[in-house]
């Protein structure tokens, strides 16, 4: 009875919920647009459209001593900091007063999750918000511990939705958004990489944020603002990936037990070696599963996990809420 009476519960929260869109679609990505009148009908949900220029002008306003503090803890706790002639303390510093002024702004809206285009309008001309991101999904910060905030990136929607649904279901679990970037069929990994944000909780599954940190590094986003992206490799580990995902207009969610692992260093230095100068922060997934299945009914380019297995809950939820659930089978 308890899958179903988590999705149920999980079912009756999402009542009412306010999802913040920053920004408009990003880069042409289609399978990140929702129908905001699809969303009331199904789900009962609401949406609030932000600005990237709101975010731009409540950071230059942003006080200086919550930025010295963030920069200080940061600094202090991450493995290493990568400076260079793009990535600089002053760049850094700037990512941080996005990063209060996209907090302040979900707060004063009352916004219960999020997603921010980022790309190409933020990258070309501000920053990167990837710090902003990695932070408020980790749920930690300077200030200590809060609720992890949902918020997927390229404003991706559907993403966003799925992930405040694992966050739902697992009494408020930090969630992980990525991209599906490569297969590899002969040792069973699907490669997760994001342009330049991770959840931070991922790379230690530590309660205290200090910890997980010990095993990130800032280094350079290879963007023409420059800026930092938070890189790592999650720590091994059970995890779930959901998306939902539309099928002419009709929702469906794939599903898929799996698990974080760390590759071989051969694989690992491949892995490097071939995206270059681009070095982002990837997931590398273990499955028994069939990846050419998955590869055929995953409909987006971008997924999303949380850590544990939660596959039961999110078939009950699905059915409660009327959604084709696929679950991945070996």
């Amino acid at each position: 009875m308890m899958p179903y009476i988590k999705a149920a519960s999980a079912a009756g929260r999402l009542k009412g919920k306010t999802f913040g869109l920053f920004g408009g679609r990003s880069m042409g990505i289609d399978t990140g647009t929702f129908d905001p009148m699809q969303w009331k009908r199904m789900f009962k949900i609401d949406s609030d459209h932000i600005d990237h220029e709101e975010i731009i002008r409540r950071a230059e306003v942003i006080d200086e001593v919550r930025i010295e503090k963030m920069f200080d803890w940061l600094t202090s706790n991450v493995k290493a900091v990568n400076y260079n002639e793009k990535f600089t303390k002053e760049k850094l510093k700037y990512q941080i007063a996005c990063y209060f002024a996209t907090k302040d702004i979900i707060s004063d809206r009352s916004l219960d999750f999020a997603a921010i285009k980022c790309m190409p309008d933020m990258t070309n001309f501000r920053i990167p918000q990837c710090i902003s991101t990695a932070f408020l999904n980790s749920g930690y910060d300077a200030d200590g511990n809060f609720e992890p905030f949902a918020i997927a990136c390229e404003a991706d929607a559907d993403a966003a939705l799925t992930m405040e649904m694992m966050k739902l279901l697992t009494d408020g679990m930090p969630t992980m958004f990525a991209d599906v970037g490569h297969v590899d069929y002969e040792n069973n990994l699907i490669f997760l990489p994001n342009c330049g944000s991770m959840c931070t909780w991922f790379a230690g599954r530590h309660c205290d944020g200090c910890e997980n940190l010990k095993n990130v590094e800032l280094m350079m986003a290879n963007r023409p603002t420059g800026g930092a992206v938070t890189y790592m490799n999650p720590s091994p580990g059970k995890i779930t990936l959901a998306r939902l995902c539309r099928n002419t207009g009709k929702y469906e969610m794939i599903i898929m037990e799996a698990e974080f692992v760390m590759p071989n260093q051969e694989i690992v230095d491949g892995f490097k070696k071939a995206r270059g100068i681009h070095q982002l922060p990837v997931a590398f997934v273990h499955t028994d599963y069939d990846i050419e299945s998955f590869m055929d009914q995953f409909n987006s380019n971008h997924i999303t996990a949380v850590a544990g297995k939660h596959a039961a809950e999110l078939v009950q939820l699905c059915r409660i809420l009327g959604i084709e659930a696929k679950v991945m089978e070996a």
